[in-house]
């Protein structure tokens, strides 16, 4: 399952709760939705998130990606300032995550 290109024109949308729908990856569009806030994707098929997440996602202050098997996260995550909640519950995962944002 995946979800639609075309995401990526809401561009007023803050909250996006995809939780539960089996994706087994984002669009690379996803990056377009610049207000974003809240990004849930618990409980999915995602390995990979597209490397331009980080990089237009300014306001993103919750990211949850509990669940999926990712194997790892792009450095644009670094340019997630605002972030204030990461939660990957993945022991692998999060240990890559953690390299990925100190290594600046």
């Amino acid at each position: 399952t995946v979800l639609p290109a075309a995401l990526g024109n809401l561009s007023n949308l803050e909250n996006l709760n995809a939780d539960r729908n089996r994706l087994e990856s984002l669009p690379d569009t996803i990056s377009n939705l610049r207000r974003l806030k809240i990004l849930c994707l618990h409980f999915n098929s995602l390995t990979e998130v597209p490397d331009n997440l980080g990089e237009n996602l300014l306001d993103l202050k919750n990211l949850y990606i509990v669940n999926n098997s990712l194997e790892s996260i792009p450095k644009s995550f670094r340019n997630l300032k605002k972030l204030k909640y990461l939660n990957l519950n993945k022991e692998n995962s999060e240990q890559k995550c953690i390299k990925v944002l100190y290594a600046i």
